[in-house]
């Protein structure tokens, strides 16, 4: 996601691995095709900044480049998973927005419309906004003018939260961006000589604010795998692609399962309801729930939590 706090991330990281011994950046490459040794990628080839074309060889090339992956597609890595959003999304970044007490993401679905807040670099917030693809009005409001359409629909929408307040006293910086028509995609993440991280291993929709830390946790596991390996990698492809899909499995799956439901425009059960007002007025159930966007619970202890407040609830009843 594109961005100022996206911005500054991209560049502590690219600091940070050029600092690296035997490292050598080479900015303005666009990647064009991989070299081949039979059914192996053992290199990339492509175009500088200049537009000379050039090869480089690899033990291993890693596709870290998004979406819209040019190394997934060209190693032809097969999708597994494809589940279109009924959503379109919104997100711009701002300054000025204060929140009370720690700070923290928000998340709000009043009716069919959905908006996430969470902190970023800079003293900045990526405040989203999600509306029904069919939505006509909210549709052409968005296309013709952005940058106002998303204070009118935090408005009209969310009147009365706190974010409709905190909105009202802070100031976007730079444009809005928007996307619409995408699909939660996973990918297989290995093959003979490549490997797949972040949104090119795994996209998912905005509304569980998730691509930077799978793109970290992705190439952590990636991290890991290969440095554990016993022996030259060639003779162990398919063991390494079978450890590496299922540790990013195991760790990034069931949030992106909620990303496939908080994707699909449903109306709440009597049920959801429920659990849903036990989350907004229960302080441990509200931490918990909000614990699972920066990783310090897993859904499956938040689950777990709930059916035990749940249980807590009835007994006493």
């Amino acid at each position: 996601m594109s961005g100022n706090g996206a911005g500054d991330l991209d560049s502590i990281l690219l600091k940070h691995a050029a600092d690296k011994p035997n490292v050598t950046v080479l900015e303005g490459f666009r990647v064009t095709g991989l070299l081949w040794e039979k059914s192996t990628v053992v290199g990339i080839e492509g175009l500088t900044r200049e537009g000379d074309r050039a090869q480089y060889g690899a033990k291993l090339v890693v596709g870290a480049d998004g979406r819209h992956s040019t190394v997934r597609r060209l190693a032809g890595s097969p999708q597994l998973i494809s589940v279109p959003t009924d959503y379109a999304s919104y997100v711009g970044y701002y300054e000025g927005y204060k929140q009370e007490g720690k700070i923290h993401t928000e998340l709000y679905k009043i009716g069919n419309k959905i908006a996430i807040v969470f902190p970023t670099g800079g003293n900045q917030h990526v405040i989203g906004v999600m509306f029904p693809l069919d939505d006509e009005y909210w549709t052409v409001r968005f296309l013709n003018s952005p940058n106002t359409a998303i204070d009118d629909l935090v408005n009209v929408s969310f009147q009365g939260t706190p974010l409709a307040r905190r909105l009202a006293n802070a100031s976007l910086t730079g444009s809005i961006k928007g996307l619409r028509g995408y699909n939660n995609d996973w990918f297989q993440g290995m093959g003979k000589g490549w490997a797949l991280v972040g949104d090119a291993l795994s996209f998912k929709d905005p509304a569980v604010g998730q691509g930077m830390p799978d793109a970290m946790v992705s190439a952590a596991i990636l991290t890991d795998v290969l440095t554990a390996s016993v022996g030259p990698w060639d003779n162990n492809w398919g063991l390494l692609a079978e450890l590496y899909q299922s540790q990013v499995e195991a760790k990034m799956m069931s949030r992106f399962q909620m990303a496939c439901q908080f994707t699909k425009n449903k109306t709440f059960t009597p049920q959801q309801q429920a659990v849903n007002k036990l989350i907004a007025t229960h302080p441990q159930a509200t931490t918990a729930f909000l614990g699972v966007y920066n990783h310090a619970v897993e859904p499956e202890q938040f689950q777990e939590l709930i059916v035990q407040l749940v249980e807590q609830l009835q007994a006493k009843t």
